[in-house]
């Protein structure tokens, strides 16, 4: 069963017509937004498959959320809340704490969709120069995702599905910009930390899978999700 709409249900449709998983996909994903109604919503409808705790339940998460206290969003609060009321209702589940994802979608709010868009329409933003980020391709959080639930492993855990590597904004805006053939129009701010995240079994399952994370692994998933001209 799939719950949801967006690019993360979408991905994972092979799911839906499986009764003993539920991939809920469908919640807040704009990490600015400070709307209660919109927390609220999601707890309501999470709340509402309780009838169907027999079955693995799979809820994802942000990375960020070890950082709460430092960012100090509603979002990350409110994500933390969902996982420990999953935890605490929810006898099988999986909790999936993911990066930036690289992905065409509606968010506007996700970092390569923002990036990529004032790129393209010349839109001036705010650039933080000291900033860090894990970013991970669709298809890439799908395979190991997909695999965990599979072979039934690492039930019961949070689990980080992160790149190997993190790229400084900097970095990522001009491989944009590369990939564009545009000059962003920017105002660096000097603010932004790098984050750091448990790797251990994304590691073992990148080893398992025989999946690396190369150099030029930012470039190529970009030019593979998004139309750039």
């Amino acid at each position: 069963m799939v719950i949801g709409s967006g690019m993360l249900a979408k991905v994972f449709k092979k799911y839906e017509l499986q009764k003993d998983v539920l991939i809920f996909a469908s919640g807040v994903s704009n990490s600015n937004t400070t709307s209660e109604d919109s927390f609220d919503r999601e707890m309501r409808l999470l709340k509402s498959f309780l009838p169907y705790k027999n079955s693995t339940i799979v809820y994802f998460s942000s990375c960020d959320v070890i950082y709460a206290e430092k960012i100090n969003k509603p979002y990350y609060f409110h994500k933390l809340a969902m996982e420990n009321y999953l935890k605490e209702n929810y006898p099988k589940y999986y909790i999936f704490r993911i990066p930036q994802i690289i992905g065409a979608s509606q968010n506007n709010h996700s970092l390569i969709n923002l990036f990529i868009f004032n790129v393209l329409n010349s839109i001036e933003f705010n650039l933080w120069a000291n900033a860090y980020k894990n970013l991970i391709g669709i298809q890439e959080l799908f395979r190991f995702i997909s695999y965990i639930i599979d072979k039934q492993i690492f039930q019961n855990q949070i689990i980080n599905i992160t790149n190997l590597n993190y790229y400084s904004v900097p970095e990522i805006l001009h491989t944009i910009e590369i990939l564009t053939g545009k000059v962003a129009c920017v105002k660096l701010i000097e603010k932004g930390f790098k984050p750091e995240y448990d790797i251990n079994i994304i590691s073992k399952l990148s080893a398992d899978l025989n999946f690396f994370f190369e150099e030029n692994y930012l470039a190529n998933s970009i030019k593979l999700n998004y139309s750039l001209k």
